[in-house]
This record gives C-alpha cells, structure tokens and sequence, in this order.
C-alpha cells in the first residue's frame, strides 16, 4: 500500500507583498496586530485564492493572541468553491492555535475579522495572528489518478486513487 503524506500548499508566515488583503492592521516581524486604541477597532485579512484541487484532508491553521474583553473576537471564515463557512473565538487567548480540517475542493481563501473594543482601564487591548497555513495530502493530479492500493481478485484488481482532491476506487478487467 502506498500513502501520501501531508505537504504544505500554501502558508504566510512572514506576510510577504501579494499572498493577502489587510484592513486596519499593523505588520510587525511577521506578526499582524490590532492598533491598540482608546476607540473600538474593526480589522481584517483575507488570503488569496489558493488552489487545492489536487489535494485531499486540506487542513488551515493559524497563531492567535489576545487581550481583549469577553465579547471581543477573531472571526474565522474560509471559504471552499463559493461555501463560506465561519466561526468566532471571544474573550483572551494566549497562544491559541486555531484551525479547520478534513476540507476538499477546488478553490480556497481564508479570512479574519477582528472585533476589538478598545481600551480597559489602563490596559491597550489588543489581538495579534501569524503562521497562517495550508497543508493537505498530495493525490495525483488531475486526469492522471494515482494508485495507492491494490488488491486482488480473479479477474480484476482495484484501485483507490485520487482525482481533483475526492478519493475513489475503480476496477480494472486484467483479461483485456
């Protein structure tokens, strides 16, 4: 049996020019911020079109930080071939890995959305994220599947493959 392992796709560890959109954020080392403020503070980032078409049990992650009040929060969203689907993490976090998994299709774009009401007492709150990437398990390709295991039988073996990230399993008459 042959196996695939995971491989990264895409990733913005250091947000270089042209892999996202920011809005109302500050770059620093890599790291992308809140500005801290006495007012509330709406922000966000949107990843490019990423293609994973050829990939299977696609994975997306990111580091989040905060220090903010309880209702403030990171909006989450990707969206998969026109699917947006999203969700919202509140209050502080330190060192909070945050992520999605088991995603297929075709075409992906990951966005955050930060909602931050401004300042606590003498405290600056804040939310900060980086290391955002996308792994999955390379599956052979379009048009040209890739075995990965075989069994026998009398007359036929199969044959799981991978064709445009959905894994199948198809037939083959030896006596042909």
């Amino acid at each position: 049996m042959w196996a695939w392992s995971q491989t990264t796709i895409w990733s913005d560890n250091d947000f270089a020019s042209g892999t996202g959109t920011a809005s109302n954020l500050n770059l620093s080392s890599g790291i992308y911020s809140t500005p801290q403020s006495n007012n509330d503070v709406s922000a966000s980032w949107t990843s490019v079109s990423i293609d994973i078409e050829d990939y299977t049990d696609v994975s997306i992650s990111f580091n989040y930080n905060a220090n903010v009040h309880n209702n403030d929060y990171v909006e989450f969203s990707y969206t998969i071939d026109n699917s947006t689907t999203s969700t919202q993490t509140k209050g502080d976090q330190s060192n909070t890995t945050i992520s999605a998994s088991g995603l297929s299709g075709s075409s992906l774009t990951v966005s955050l959305s930060f909602s931050n009401s401004g300042k606590q007492g003498n405290t600056n709150l804040s939310q900060s994220f980086e290391d955002v990437i996308v792994t999955g398990t390379l599956c052979g390709g379009t048009g040209n599947p890739s075995v990965s295991s075989i069994g026998f039988s009398t007359a036929r073996f199969s044959a799981y493959y991978c064709l445009n990230g959905t894994t199948d399993k198809g037939f083959v008459d030896s006596s042909s």
